[in-house]
């Protein structure tokens, strides 16, 4: 790979004739997308190769250079080409990763289901076995949540696998006492997660829930985690979503987000009840919360704990038995349950060789599974509803919502598109923007969480979308047409949605006066007509006041050797700001942790860094050292993200 890629460097026009001559890369697009590009005296593929690899710009609207650093560890940016790295791999996955068009219709068609579809009925009596090692700060609100969000009906049975740490073995023997539903397994030594599940396998008699002991479920979770298992018979397990699940990763897959800091988690699963249950199929299930059919566990049997008795694979391996036995593993996407991973009871040196040690057993077992594990991610097949999920829980659960119509956008300038923009995702709003374009009407949300997310529908379909997702107050711009406002205005009639008619940013500025648009019916309220930029700010909400400071202290050397860098900083915050807070990328001693604004991601991906400050709402980015190698790259994307 190092050798093909000095090569490519060595000889760029041979290279860009590559390039060009590849699916991944369309020459109009790279030229529309980046103006250096079309000033340039270089050719689209040249300019390509000598710069735009480099920087991992987009290629087409359907590749993202950038998905390659979370697929593919093997991919180095700067080294590796990306649209010739993926030409170079044998056999290409069926898709390639991109920006995901979704479509309104689809999205309304799905959330028109009828709820009762997906409902069974009162679920029988299912077995959660929760294994638990250690971690008592992490396994007490886990009991918070299952006292008030488990059903007498269903059986609780606790595995300590024997615990050390002070404090474990009162807390579990404090739940049991009293509960007639609840059960405590205890092992004299230390058998491992496989072992210890097991155990709890073999200890029931109905449907299973496996839950690791830092997770928080929210209400009516086993409901709806177990509903597939008793609607299909032929599927084997189900996993929710969460902010660390791999194959049900929310937003995204193979991100591992902390717990800390996200929305509310009932706020999040009333929204996703919005959907049906829609079983769709995964490689595997992940087991930090995963139901298993008692059919299958009696068909296939329970977990190698031989091979697997370190830890990892073991639940994918039971999964790949059950998939070649004709049985499916589905997602839960009704569910998402909080998975706070970065407490693992193992060690980083511990973690990576059990890691190794249960891969190579896994390939043994099933020498093709690590290439369709990288087809799955690279392919990306439930991406859509994810994004769909993601728009639904920003509009509903995260904060306010505030929706924009515009047919013709080029009136407003690029400042003031950026503005608009950028103030609501300040104040913890999602913006949606309606918008005309050639392919037809558009929708761009901006949410504060999630990032972009680009629908395409017609006006009708726009209208019905701003009803299923609860938005109250509409703004038409200037360049709306009377039968614009007329359609919105019908709608508004029927569900109560507001709808006021807005003046260009720079009109208003310039105090300029524009004429009332035509209803079209008298019977229809007219529409409110600001009549200035402050009284237009203020009518969608706009925010008076500097938010917050919420600082992600990135880059190296470690914070471990120079703690008195956050301590100046957190120094500064305290004088400007008493509301402000601090994340430390990667490890920082606990006793540098006292002050509660400043907090750590732990061990964290590279790839992901985008999602954990969005994750977080971060305002402010801060590298102690832009001598680092990884810091061209990870500025890139924190400008892109529009931080300071």
């Amino acid at each position: 790979m190092w050798l093909r890629a000095l090569l490519n460097r060595l000889f760029p026009t041979r290279t860009a004739t590559r390039v060009a001559q590849s699916p991944l890369f369309d020459s109009a697009h790279y030229a529309a997308t980046y103006r250096d590009v079309r000033v340039s005296a270089m050719a689209p593929a040249l300019h390509y190769v000598k710069i735009g690899a480099a920087e991992l710009r987009d290629t087409s609207p359907r590749f993202q250079s950038g998905a390659l650093l979370r697929l593919f560890p093997k991919f180095k940016p700067g080294r590796d080409n990306p649209v010739l790295f993926l030409e170079d791999l044998r056999p290409m996955p069926p898709d390639v990763p991109g920006a995901i068009v979704l479509d309104v219709q689809g999205l309304l068609k799905v959330l028109g289901k009828s709820r009762s579809a997906s409902s069974t009925g009162n679920t029988p009596a299912v077995d959660i076995i929760v294994p638990v090692h250690n971690n008592l700060t992490r396994l007490l609100p886990l009991m918070e949540t299952l006292a008030h969000n488990a059903d007498p009906q269903h059986t609780i049975i606790l595995i300590d696998d024997a615990s050390r740490e002070p404090g474990v073995s009162d807390a579990l023997q404090s739940f049991t006492h009293g509960r007639s539903n609840a059960h405590l397994i205890t092992n004299e030594t230390n058998l491992g997660f496989a072992a210890s599940v097991n155990r709890g396998l073999r200890h029931s008699g109905n449907h299973k829930i496996i839950l690791n002991s830092d997770t928080v479920v929210p209400t009516g979770w086993v409901d709806v985690l177990t509903e597939p298992i008793l609607r299909d018979p032929g599927i084997a397990s189900v996993t929710p979503y969460s902010n660390s699940s791999s194959y049900t990763g929310f937003p995204e897959n193979r991100i591992e987000l902390p717990l800390a800091g996200g929305a509310d988690l009932g706020a999040i699963n009333e929204a996703l009840a919005m959907f049906p249950a829609l079983d769709r199929e995964i490689l595997s299930g992940v087991g930090f919360c995963m139901a298993l059919s008692a059919r299958a566990v009696e068909a296939i049997g329970v977990f190698d704990e031989r091979s697997f008795r370190q830890g990892y694979y073991e639940e994918t391996h039971w999964c790949c038995r059950a998939k070649h036995a004709g049985f499916r593993n589905v997602l839960a996407n009704r569910l998402y349950v909080g998975h706070d991973h970065a407490s693992s009871s193992f060690g980083l040196r511990r973690k990576l060789s059990a890691l190794g040690r249960s891969g190579r057993r896994m390939r043994r077992s099933f020498p093709k599974y690590f290439d369709e594990m990288d087809r799955f991610y690279f392919s990306d097949p439930h991406g859509d509803l994810r994004r769909q999920c993601c728009l639904v829980v920003s509009c509903r659960a995260e904060a306010s919502c505030v929706a924009v119509v515009e047919e013709d956008h080029t009136e407003w300038s690029t400042e003031s598109i950026e503005h608009l923009a950028a103030a609501p995702a300040n104040a913890g709003s999602t913006l949606l923007w309606f918008h005309k374009s050639a392919l037809g009407w558009e929708l761009t949300a901006h949410t504060p969480r999630y990032g972009a997310i680009d629908l395409t529908g017609t006006l009708d379909e726009m209208c019905e979308l701003c009803n299923a997702l609860g938005i109250s107050r509409l703004f038409c711009g200037p360049s709306c047409r009377p039968e614009t406002v007329t359609t919105f205005l019908g709608k508004a009639a029927q569900t109560g949605i507001e709808v006021i008619c807005l003046k260009s940013p720079d009109a208003a500025a310039k105090n300029e006066t524009i004429g009332q648009p035509t209803c079209g019916s008298k019977s229809l309220p007219m529409p409110t007509v600001p009549s200035s930029l402050e009284e237009w700010r203020a009518l969608a909400r706009w925010p008076s006041q500097r938010p917050p400071f919420r600082i992600a202290v990135l880059g190296t050397p470690p914070l471990r050797t120079q703690p008195d860098i956050v301590r100046r900083l957190i120094d500064h915050v305290v004088r400007e700001d008493k509301e402000g807070s601090i994340l430390v990328f990667g490890e920082m001693p606990d006793d540098q942790l006292t002050d509660p604004r400043i907090s750590k991601t732990g061990i964290y991906r590279f790839e992901n860094i985008s999602a954990i400050l969005r994750h977080h709402g971060i305002n402010v980015a801060y590298f102690p050292n832009t001598g680092d190698p990884s810091f061209a790259f990870t500025r890139r994307n924190v400008l892109s993200m529009g931080l300071h």
